[in-house]
């Protein structure tokens, strides 16, 4: 059975160039790029800490620990879109 972080991950393209800042007391996975953390839930409502919450949540990552989501979405491509927004 693989472990509840690469369950969150299996059917997603992480770009390579995102920074893997998971930390195991988390609820789920999260990476950082440009200054910003996305945290990434189960595809499975059912199985994520608050199944009413989107799947992927976005922060400054200077707020980590405190502070509001900048965005709640369960739109993979919107995600990618605002992290990688400095990269162009």
């Amino acid at each position: 059975m693989q472990d509840y972080f690469s369950q969150c991950l299996q059917d997603l393209d992480i770009p390579k160039h995102w920074e893997d800042v998971s930390y195991c007391n988390d609820a789920c996975p999260s990476f950082e790029n440009n200054g910003l953390m996305v945290f990434i839930d189960h595809k499975n409502p059912s199985m994520r800490e608050v199944d009413s919450w989107a799947r992927f949540l976005i922060k400054k990552s200077e707020d980590y620990g405190y502070g509001k989501y900048i965005t709640e979405t369960n739109n993979w491509q919107v995600v990618k879109a605002i992290l990688n927004m400095e990269d162009k």
